[in-house]
């Protein structure tokens, strides 16, 4: 597997490279949203397993595998993706989320972007129930770091 964690200043340039002429190209590939909602802090301030409360929780270990270092990976493209999707090495399953209020400013107050995650049941997506659990687990997951990654279909791992 490629070394991701830890690009070149070459390796970087060639990415924004790449991105740039995506993003001019005339007929640029679908855009991807992924989410990583980072609960490893919260859970070790807490004394909780994810991967013991995946277990408790009857899930498949193909669906927790990638909860070992306690972030929960989703994405909303689920009008292009039905299933999960591999970037980077990490597996990004399906949920139907709603993102708002992102900004890049330098003047005035910080924006507080809102995130939004349903589901039509409460068996629909593994992930989504480990995460409802947590939640009520936990009280709320104020202070969990939510990550937005913005990229192209064409930029995904092949396995896809």
């Amino acid at each position: 597997m490629p070394d991701y964690d830890d690009p070149t200043i070459a390796q970087a340039k060639n990415s924004i490279r790449a991105l740039n002429a995506e993003l001019s190209n005339l007929t640029p590939s679908a855009p991807i949203t992924l989410f990583e909602i980072d609960l490893s802090q919260i859970a070790q301030e807490k004394n909780i397993n994810l991967q013991t409360d995946a277990e408790n929780l009857n899930i498949k270990s193909s669906n927790y595998q990638g909860i070992s270092d306690g972030i929960l990976r989703f994405h909303n493209n689920l009008k292009i993706f039905n299933s999960y999707i591999v970037w980077q090495g990490k597996t990004y399953y399906p949920a139907p989320i709603t993102a708002s209020g992102f900004e890049i400013t330098t003047k005035g107050t910080l924006p507080q972007p809102t995130l939004s995650l349903t589901s039509q049941s409460e068996n629909s997506v593994d992930q989504m129930a480990l995460l409802r659990f947590e939640i009520r687990k936990m009280g709320d997951i104020v202070g969990a770091k939510v990550t937005r990654r913005r990229t192209f279909a064409k930029f995904l791992d092949a396995v896809n």
